[in-house]
Parts: C-alpha cells; structure tokens; sequence
C-alpha cells in the first residue's frame, strides 16, 4: 500500500507486469523497477522522512553540475 500511495496505480502496475514478465516476483525487484522508471523519467529520489515543520521546511537543495569531475578526469589522461 506504501508503494502505491507514493507511486500510484499506473506505475505500480507497470512495475508490477515487469517483475511479473520476469518472473522476479518480490518487492524488492518491484523497487528496483520504480526506482529504474523514477530515474528515466529525471525525477528525483523519494523522500521517505517529510521535513514538515522547522527552518529546514522550505529547504531547496539543487545539486551542482556533475560535469566538473568530467575535467578531472581529462586532466589526470593528460
């Protein structure tokens, strides 16, 4: 029930008739599609402990661009 209030019924049952065609029938390998689809779609990762209440509330984390590690790793090829 927790995996369909987060996701909803649509993408449960895509979930579902995927491990079901693999015959991986667990809820581990019904995560790990999710997860796989969350991912494809440039989602990001659930958030599994709301922050409801506090300074931290209204807290918008943006990642930097991966890309600066990409010239570390052209430097030390040099």
């Amino acid at each position: 029930m927790r995996l369909l209030d987060a996701v909803g019924a649509a993408d449960l049952e895509e979930a579902l008739v995927e491990v079901l065609e693999r015959d991986t029938i667990h809820v581990g390998a019904v995560r790990q599609v999710l997860d796989r689809h969350r991912s494809e779609r440039c989602l990001p990762p659930p958030v599994s402990i709301p922050v409801t209440r506090g300074r931290h509330a209204e807290l918008v984390v943006t990642p930097h661009s991966l890309s600066t590690y990409d010239v570390l790793k052209k430097d030390s090829a040099s």
